[in-house]
């Protein structure tokens, strides 16, 4: 009998010992691929199962959206073989390819012609990378851009050679660029108000980008800038900010959800072209069980001075918030908001209510200051879901303030975004509409791409 404690000690552990076989997620054993043209390597450094670890639903679906997000893959699958000892082996199964594509852009309006051409490659080297050359040409602007990425890693180039006319208004105001850029919009941008100086404005230089996903959820990145500006041709006193402004600008980005918000990179996006990266599309055009919300944080902070060869010292600091949520019926209700502050700044480093706070708008017009923050809100409604592509309206709301030597400014506007996807084809069509309540204007643009949220 004094041993019964001990009895039933042994045989609550066999007990406990069973049930714990029977309902533990079977362990990986083996992971197979079955590729076309990616190496294995690639894929494994992509997908968060590895042999060793428990198979369980959650393993799963995570692996599954990993290699979707590849978006080299036409369809990919994993099937699994039970083993002995509470084992599983997997198979992964993609139909990948690769591609190397140009496109070539033309327009032609009172600007001026512009002409530009995007060369864009992906998998070639069996590494799931991607790669893009990016150039352009016309009136007052030249510029080229290199990118490249392979798994965690993201790097750009960029050389740029700008020479437009800026606008500054008796409000405080200034031409937003790309707006009454050349000597024959005077009366045109005289609608907005009376104009007590214009100059040319001159800016040559380049900037260099590098990102690294930390983990799934952290990312970093770091970029430098080299700007020389100059001023000519003004009918009152230029800006006195003419020389060097180099700057180093270090980043931070954290998502919870580890769900990267707006989806393909530019480069990935051409892969549609061939029939890459759909391996989901059945997927997306299913309603959700829930709505699914996705948080972003990012910060960052800029400095220029002797150290970065800049003949002004300054910096400037920034944080940002956004929050995605999808509806059941796919719809995406998105929120933006932006704040910066600026030491130092030279004036033209100002903070413009513009895209720096998070605007989305078209706007002639834009003041600039020292500090600012901003905000926007919009729905994208999907009219039409298809196999072929989608139609979506996105109306949309927003307002920036900015801070000039203690004086507010503020910019408010509301619009909508038409635009229809082919889902074969890497960049949407549309047209966007903005209204300034500031300056009572109203902007109709027609668009081509990374405009709209995908």
């Amino acid at each position: 009998m004094r041993n019964l404690p001990e009895r039933i000690c042994a045989a609550a552990l066999i007990v406990l010992g069973t049930a714990h076989f029977l309902w533990a997620y079977p362990v990986i054993k083996k992971i197979d691929f079955q590729l076309t043209r990616v190496s294995e390597n690639a894929v494994r450094a992509r997908i968060p199962a590895k042999e060793g670890m428990e198979w369980s639903p959650e393993l799963r679906n995570q692996t599954e959206t990993a290699l979707h997000d590849m978006r080299i893959f036409k369809s990919v699958s994993i099937s699994e073989s039970t083993g002995t000892a509470n084992s599983v082996s997997l198979t992964i199964k993609g139909n990948d390819g690769w591609f190397v594509f140009p496109l070539p852009f033309y327009a032609n309006g009172s600007g001026g012609q512009r002409l530009s051409l995007v060369l864009v490659e992906g998998n070639i080297l069996k590494g799931a990378e991607n790669a893009f050359l990016f150039g352009s040409t016309g009136p007052g602007a030249k510029n080229l851009m290199l990118g490249f990425s392979r798994n965690k890693i993201f790097t750009s180039f960029m050389v740029f050679d700008e020479d437009y006319i800026e606008r500054q208004f008796a409000d405080g105001s200034y031409s937003s660029p790309g707006f009454f850029n050349t000597s024959g919009d005077y009366d045109e941008a005289a609608k907005l108000g009376r104009q007590v100086n214009y100059y040319n404005r001159l800016r040559t230089g380049f900037r260099t980008n590098l990102f690294y996903q930390l983990t799934e959820r952290l990312s970093t990145g770091m970029s430098f800038d080299a700007i020389k500006t100059e001023y000519k041709n003004g009918i009152a006193a230029l800006p006195a900010d003419g020389g060097q402004q180099n700057y180093l600008t270090m980043r931070l980005a954290y998502c919870p959800s580890g769900k990267k918000q707006g989806g393909r990179n530019f480069a990935q996006s051409f892969g549609a072209l061939f029939g890459l990266g759909l391996s989901d599309l059945s997927q997306k055009l299913r309603p959700l069980s829930a709505t699914q919300y996705t948080r972003y944080y990012e910060t960052y902070y800029s400095y220029g001075g002797p150290q970065t060869g800049s003949d002004f010292t300054f910096s400037e600091a920034g944080a940002g918030f956004s929050l995605q949520a999808e509806l059941p019926q796919r719809h995406l209700i998105s929120y933006r908001l932006k704040a910066i502050k600026g030491f130092g700044l030279p004036a033209g480093q100002y903070i413009p209510t513009n895209r720096p706070l998070s605007l989305i708008g078209t706007y002639a017009q834009e003041y600039r200051g020292a500090a600012g923050v901003g905000n926007s809100l919009s729905l994208a409604y999907y009219l039409s879901k298809s196999k072929r592509g989608l139609l979506a309206a996105e109306p949309f709301a927003e307002y920036a303030r900015i801070w000039d030597q203690s004086h507010p400014r503020s910019q408010t506007g509301a619009g909508i975004n038409f635009y229809y996807r082919f889902w074969r084809f890497p960049l949407p069509l549309g047209l966007s509409y903005t209204y300034s309540f500031e300056n009572k204007r109203s902007e109709v643009t027609a668009t081509v791409g990374m405009a709209f949220r995908q």
